[in-house]
């Protein structure tokens, strides 16, 4: 593919005006801890996609796109058409909220799919990414620490009164570091940092593991190197005080699975090393007193009979409206559970969008996993496991607020294979700045 870049503006900046390269990435995904504290992560990734819409907009000539890109268009116009099924405002909202993420999801893939990689390298990105899971890490420790602490952010002063009696809306404003549950016969603090549920930190700590893992290997300096170790230490501990079996089965098929690709690959001085590290770790649980909480955590079924009984009503209902769907969850006829659709990613997008709904997103992130499983790039290897992690979530998570992570784990993937190895190989520190037109070839499939 023939991309055609252009150098870059002069604005004769003093020197201490100029940022740093790929700072970008940072202000990204590395602040929004920040927008967590404030009460804003409802609407975070909004917030993040605007100033990218922005500079998308001003950009000379077409936007580059990867092949069946229109596979992803086409649901986010499908998405669009459901909202015919909306029947009064607060459903309105919730399709609405539910909708940002993709149109937000769809604006930071595009920017980070044509930005030039003097101004963000995809190592900035990486090593962004891997920063915001180092502050998951750390987030995970203060809730295990201090499962019991809970604050209003400055939203939930500014919100109405009335709009902090939604339940969603709440969790977002009124913070917290731990959601202490007592299934297991006495208080867990299971971690939230950052999140508004303890299933998101899971969620996410497993999708960006990849992330931390390529960062690691390719890092160029030692301290950042065992930064990244240190945490992945360290991490052990809130993962297993998550008592996450979401958490624990995703990323746990995404290492072996990372392990089997070593091995076809013949590398094996990698496998060797992933044995060797989860041989240490199952030690340590299985002799510590995070054994007991593990095992704990597989006796209990908590929740299962009426995630069950939420499934079988959404297939219920669904056969009234199986095109287009509902547009957004709807309440259970039951009063004492949760609302109808909301269960996992794949009955939230058979019930709000229908069958097609849910055959298209199918098919842009199964096709696009497909493509980068044939590249041997660290980092579109790397983001591939990350979209495997992703997608064996589906089943049981509802993954609508990490979708724009997804969609940038895509992102990644696809430059690789639009640029090729320049943009791998090409040192953080000393980017260079095109000066005319250039053809790239293609990385050569493993």
């Amino acid at each position: 593919m023939r991309r055609i870049q252009t150098a870059p503006v002069d604005l004769n900046l003093p020197p201490g005006w100029v940022l740093p390269q790929g700072w970008q990435a940072y202000a990204m995904f590395a602040l929004l801890p920040l927008f967590w504290l404030i009460g804003l992560s409802a609407i975070v990734w909004v917030l993040v996609a605007i100033p990218l819409a922005g500079s998308l907009a001003l950009r000379r000539g077409d936007l580059q796109v990867p092949r069946r890109f229109g596979i992803w268009l086409l649901l986010v116009l499908w998405i669009c058409a459901s909202a015919m099924e909306l029947t009064d405002t607060g459903r309105m909202i919730a399709w609405a909220w539910r909708a940002s993420f993709y149109m937000a999801g769809t604006v930071i893939f595009l920017y980070i799919v044509n930005v030039p990689d003097w101004k963000l390298s995809i190592r900035s990105i990486v090593n962004a990414l891997a920063f915001y899971w180092i502050l998951i890490v750390f987030g995970g420790w203060l809730g295990v620490l201090f499962p019991n602490v809970s604050f209003a952010s400055p939203m939930q002063y500014v919100l109405p009164h009335g709009f902090l009696h939604n339940q969603y809306v709440f969790e977002h404003v009124h913070l917290q570091f731990a959601e202490v549950q007592h299934f297991l016969g006495f208080p867990v603090g299971r971690p939230e940092t950052f999140f508004p549920y303890t299933n998101a930190w899971g969620s996410s700590f497993a999708m960006l593991t990849p992330f931390a893992i390529c960062a690691m290997t390719q890092a160029t300096t030692r301290a950042w190197r065992r930064t990244l170790q240190i945490s992945m230490a360290l991490s052990l501990v809130p993962v297993v005080f998550s008592l996450n079996r979401g958490l624990w089965l995703s990323l746990g098929i995404g290492i072996v699975y990372a392990t089997i690709r070593f091995a076809m690959r013949g590398d094996f001085r990698q496998v060797g090393r992933v044995v060797a590290v989860l041989a240490i770790l199952a030690a340590i649980v299985s002799l510590s007193p995070l054994g007991d909480l593990a095992t704990g955590r597989f006796q209990h079924k908590t929740g299962d009979a009426g995630r069950i009984q939420r499934d079988q009503e959404a297939q219920q209902r669904l056969l009234q409206s199986p095109l287009l769907g509902f547009a957004a969850p709807l309440p259970s006829s039951d009063p004492t559970q949760s609302s109808v659709g909301t269960e996992s990613e794949i009955f939230l997008l058979v019930f709000s969008h229908g069958i097609p709904g849910l055959g298209l997103w199918m098919l842009w992130f199964f096709y696009t996993l497909f493509r980068s499983a044939r590249w041997r790039s660290p980092w579109a290897f790397w983001a591939h496991v990350s979209l495997l992690i992703a997608l064996i979530q589906v089943p049981y998570y509802e993954i609508t607020e990490r979708l724009p992570i997804m969609l940038v784990a895509a992102a990644i993937a696809y430059r690789v294979m639009m640029r090729g190895p320049e943009t791998e190989s090409e040192p953080e520190a000393t980017p260079k700045r095109p000066t005319r037109p250039a053809r790239r070839r293609a990385l050569v499939p493993a």
